[in-house]
């Protein structure tokens, strides 16, 4: 039996995406395989969304029972802290690390080096590497890279046309950019290797030399126990599109405003579906669809088990072109079989998706409106790209799968 702590940026739960989910699923591993674990939450969230956070998390809860957790509250900047940690070139400040929590740490986690410690982030490693002694192995879990999350800010800004203060928003961009990819050369070098999740995040960890593995990208299987097939799925004839707040979202968002509605108020009676479901937190961009009040579109907001979704929707829609790496709504949806029609920019870095075949992709959104068309006028088999789709979930994305090999590499 080993000892582990596991660091994450938020709190770790099945109904969360990306490191969130992984972490959670990692961490019932360990449990389940007699380890002991101790667990480190970086708390940027008010008490109120914390507590929202935990409610739609409620198996993170369980999770409490059968480990020790500790709770680092971020510590709110003024606009002139903030300000001055814009060009500081102290990598604490960066990633929003105190003292504080660095003292915490080192009280919670003892004198004892034999622990392996797991971190999902540059920020949790940083965390770490402040510690005075060495742990017996260090491992980082990392997503992305500098450049994709800021790219994808620049060409939102830019795709919003925001002149007042257009300027100065793409030099705090740029200079966040050159900083954060200062300093996470210098954290990984800290670990004893990265696991990642993204060939292009692996080819660059690569090129830095840095020791690092890379998996299949893996999700949470969305599909409900009482449903033991795709084919045994009654959906109906609705379209499902997330929205929300993030970085992706948005741009999603704004191209489904540019390109997407205008076309379909142009062919909407070649189209067969009763409405375009819009979930997600609410952002100001859904708002303003919504009050728009188009009979073809619903605007939910938030829902707690997105998994029904997955499984009543006849096709869903993921139109953001500004990323660098493939989304993982993509995988969420294959694990019911939902149909995915989707821009080119999410899938190049994964050759197993095929056009026609297990998805529909676009080059640009002439071609995506087009295949809109085709898909909402029965002239595309959506039966044979839902079964194709959950065949490849199956074999290759199935988080608990990717889990086991995670598992065997850290316990080598």
């Amino acid at each position: 039996m080993s000892k582990y702590v596991v660091v994450v940026d938020g709190i770790p739960s099945p109904q969360n995406e990306d490191w969130l989910q992984k972490s959670y699923y990692l961490i019932e591993k360990l449990i389940y395989k007699k380890h002991q674990v101790e667990l480190i939450i970086i708390n940027r969230f008010s008490n109120y969304k914390q507590k929202k956070i935990l409610k739609f998390s409620s198996k993170s809860i369980n999770l409490k029972k059968k480990i020790k957790i500790l709770f680092l509250k971020e510590k709110k900047k003024t606009f002139k802290e903030k300000f001055i940690s814009l060009f500081s070139l102290n990598s604490l400040e960066h990633f929003n690390i105190n003292q504080d929590m660095i003292v915490k740490v080192k009280h919670f986690l003892g004198n004892d080096s034999s622990k392996k410690v797991i971190c999902f982030g540059p920020s949790t490693t940083l965390l770490i590497s402040k510690i005075s002694y060495k742990f017996q192995k260090l491992i980082t879990f990392n997503g992305s890279l500098p450049q994709e999350v800021y790219k994808s800010q620049i060409l939102n800004l830019i795709k919003t046309k925001i002149k007042f203060s257009f300027i100065f928003s793409i030099l705090l961009i740029l200079i966040r950019f050159l900083k954060e990819t200062f300093f996470i050369k210098k954290i990984f070098r800290q670990s004893s290797f990265i696991i990642c999740f993204d060939e292009i995040v692996y080819q660059y960890l690569k090129k830095k030399k840095i020791n690092a593995f890379c998996f299949t990208n893996a999700v949470k299987n969305w599909l409900p126990k009482k449903i033991s097939t795709i084919s045994k799925i009654k959906r109906n004839s609705d379209i499902l599109f997330i929205g929300g707040i993030s970085t992706p979202n948005i741009n999603a968002t704004l191209n489904f405003k540019k390109f997407i509605i205008p076309f379909i108020k142009i062919n909407l009676k070649k189209l067969i579906f009763h409405q375009i479901r819009i979930v997600g937190a609410k952002s100001n961009l859904t708002k303003e669809i919504e009050s728009k009040k188009y009979s073809w579109i619903n605007v939910t907001g938030w829902i707690d088990d997105i998994s029904k979704e997955f499984c009543k929707n006849k096709l869903m829609i993921i139109p953001n072109d500004n990323v660098m790496y493939t989304r993982t709504r993509i995988y969420q949806a294959f694990s019911c079989g939902l149909p995915v029609l989707t821009h080119i920019a999410n899938t190049k870095y994964d050759k197993k998706l095929i056009h026609n075949k297990n998805i529909l992709i676009a080059k640009n959104f002439k071609e995506f409106n087009q295949l809109f068309l085709l898909a909402l006028s029965g002239k595309v088999n959506l039966t044979k790209i839902s079964k194709n789709s959950r065949d490849l979930f199956e074999k290759y994305y199935d988080i608990n799968k990717i889990i086991d090999k995670i598992y065997k590499l850290i316990n080598e």
